[in-house]
């Protein structure tokens, strides 16, 4: 079990999105990522995404993943410029949370 916490969901130093808001601010997020099958060529994970404010928020993280994503549910993500991490976010049915509320995706990545 791969396990990345709050503390693992950093920001980034470059810049903003054009709107003033660095997209990369952490969040207090608990960010809990397993690999439950893994074969010689790849792998697939679930995450779980916990809010650990008060406050109702639109959930985002960055995080290194091994090999490159070839199946993602119920999430999206993009590369991030100069870095290994990826960007993800949540979509339109899960991607706002409530305050100890959770969201779950996944994805697959060949390696």
């Amino acid at each position: 079990t791969d396990d990345v916490g709050a503390d693992d969901v950093g920001a980034d130093d470059g810049g903003t999105d054009g709107t003033g808001v660095d997209p990369f601010e952490p969040q207090n997020l608990q960010i809990d990522v397993k690999k439950d099958s893994e074969w010689d060529t790849g792998y697939c994970s679930p995450i779980k995404v916990t809010n650990l404010s008060d406050e109702m928020l639109t959930w985002k993280f960055k995080l290194k993943v091994d090999g490159s994503i070839n199946q993602i549910w119920n999430a999206s993500t993009s590369p991030i410029a100069g870095s290994e991490e990826l960007f993800f976010v949540g979509v339109d049915w899960n991607g706002q949370l409530a305050p100890n509320a959770s969201a779950e995706f996944g994805f697959c990545a060949a390696l």
